[in-house]
């Protein structure tokens, strides 16, 4: 696990290779046939996710006050 970009498949297949042995992205397998997007998309979803709670939060915010439902 690590972020996205950071060379996991790269090493992974680079290991693979050394180790004659099948290597399995779980991103291509697994995950984006699921989701129907690729990872990154679904990485900048959460972020963008996240920041809209975020947004969603701070309006709530009148004179310093979180008024919850």
């Amino acid at each position: 696990m690590g972020s996205p970009g950071a060379g996991k498949t790269v090493v992974a297949r680079e290991l693979g290779a050394l180790l004659k042995m099948k290597v399995i992205d779980v991103d291509d397998h697994l995950l984006e046939p699921v989701w129907g997007m690729s990872v990154a998309e679904k990485v900048i979803c959460a972020i963008f996710f996240i920041w809209m709670l975020m947004h969603f939060i701070t309006c709530l915010r009148i004179k310093g006050n979180l008024y919850m439902f």
